[in-house]
């Protein structure tokens, strides 16, 4: 297209170079004229004749010359007319490639509706699918929270049952040993009622010298256990704290009570003495005393037994007891692990379920961020093909602006090389004619001469 351009304006440079060439010829036919009539005058007629003769070799020449231009700016505008063709040639091209380009964009942006259209509605068929997992998995946990509730409620209820039972049963063993401590406890509280009205009915049918006798061998016996105390106390040492005394005032202490006791026992033995002479009354104190050592004796084998009957039964109880709290400390410490486990069980499920929920999110955070690139790739790549088709429709319209210069241009040449040819046969013209009524002159010259 440009090379058109430069073939046009060479064309025009030449044919204004070629119409001042031809504005001068007339001025050097007219000098030659001028001289030749002038010579004429000095000259023979075969002066003339030489000069015509060379008049007409110049004016051969350059109609020659001249003719030979035109040949070539002929030349020169018939291959601006071919480059005119190939440039019409190639607008033609440029259209249909265009109308081509054009068409192939409409197709694509037909396509890429399209495939938006079908993509919005794969979009929505995925969506729709998440919505419909995600209701059937909140019902499904919905379900399974409510059958956990269930459970829950059901292993409460039977945990429950179980620790009432068990707390009837301690309640039972409790009341079995307390009833069996109360009989014990009646059986001898009736043993000592027994025994004091024994000791009664033995008291009863003693004379006073006897109950006398009686009280001193009582006496004498809590004076002597009192002692065996005391004696113990010194051997052991047993420092007395709430009176802050030392270890010599301690036992001078117990050193005096042992005295004092020694002397009771030593006036209650005086009056055993004398009581003792009396045979029948020593006799009667001797069975009295075998009876109510007979009465003690039993007493206290009764008391022993028991005492080791309730020793037995408080072991047997205690035995029970820890039994019975072993085994509601084993349920309890199983409860607790279960519960332990439960409560790793729900923290594991929460935690899944967290990390679940962010893997989701990741997925859909993704998801929309690769729909996101999806859409401004396609963005870009629309806004890529509407500058590369705005930029050809510039190039188009320039080139059409150009196209149109340029043919422009070349009729104006055209016209210019008419009006040229036009001119040139005029010129010729009366350049015939200048020259026709030049030799005529020269003739009537000559023949007046």
């Amino acid at each position: 297209m440009f090379e058109v351009i430069n073939n046009t304006k060479r064309l025009l440079l030449n044919m204004s170079e070629l119409s001042r060439k031809f504005s001068i010829l007339p001025c050097l036919f007219l000098a030659l004229f001028f001289s030749s009539n002038f010579a004429s005058a000095q000259t023979s007629v075969d002066d003339i004749k030489k000069i015509r003769k060379e008049l007409k070799k110049k004016y051969d020449f350059e109609r020659k010359r001249k003719e030979k231009d035109i040949k070539r700016q002929e030349k020169e505008y018939k291959a601006f007319l071919k480059q005119k063709k190939v440039a019409e040639k190639s607008r033609m091209d440029q259209l249909k490639r265009e109308a081509k380009l054009t068409e192939e964009y409409k197709k694509r942006q037909e396509k890429e509706r399209q495939d938006a259209l079908d993509e919005k509605i794969r979009l929505e068929a995925i969506a729709s699918k998440n919505r419909e997992r995600e209701a059937d998995e909140a019902t499904k946990e919905a379900a399974n929270l409510a059958k956990e509730e269930a459970a829950e409620a059901k292993r409460k209820e039977k945990e429950l049952v179980k620790q009432e039972a068990q707390k009837a049963k301690l309640k039972e063993l409790e009341d079995a040993h307390n009833l069996k401590m109360s009989i014990q406890d009646q059986k001898a509280k009736d043993s000592e009622a027994r025994y004091k009205s024994e000791i009664q009915s033995i008291e009863s049918s003693m004379t006073d010298m006897e109950k006398e006798a009686l009280e001193r061998e009582n006496k004498l016996k809590t004076y002597y256990d009192e002692k065996a105390k005391i004696q113990e106390e010194l051997n052991q040492k047993k420092l007395d704290e709430t009176k802050k005394e030392t270890e010599a005032q301690f036992t001078a202490r117990k050193m005096e009570e042992l005295d004092k006791l020694n002397a009771k026992i030593a006036e209650e033995n005086h009056q055993k003495k004398i009581q003792t002479k009396n045979d029948e009354l020593s006799q009667k104190l001797d069975e009295v005393l075998k009876k109510q050592q007979a009465a003690n004796k039993a007493m206290e084998q009764y008391q022993k037994e028991a005492k080791e009957r309730r020793k037995v039964e408080e072991e047997k109880f205690k035995a029970d007891l820890k039994k019975l709290v072993e085994e509601q400390k084993k349920q309890k410490e199983i409860e607790a692990f279960k519960e332990k486990q439960r409560a790793e069980e729900e923290k594991r499920k929460i935690e899944f379920e967290e990390k679940k929920k962010e893997e989701e999110e990741a997925k859909k955070k993704e998801l929309e961020l690769r729909e996101k690139e999806k859409l401004r790739l396609a963005e870009e790549k629309k806004l890529e093909e509407e500058n590369r088709l705005k930029e050809e429709a510039e190039m188009a319209k320039k080139f059409e602006e150009e196209l149109k210069k340029a043919e422009e241009e070349a009729m104006k040449a055209e016209q210019l090389l008419a009006d040229m040819k036009k001119q040139e046969e005029q010129d010729a013209l009366d350049r015939e004619k200048r020259r026709q009524e030049e030799l005529e002159k020269l003739r009537k010259e000559l023949i007046g001469n």
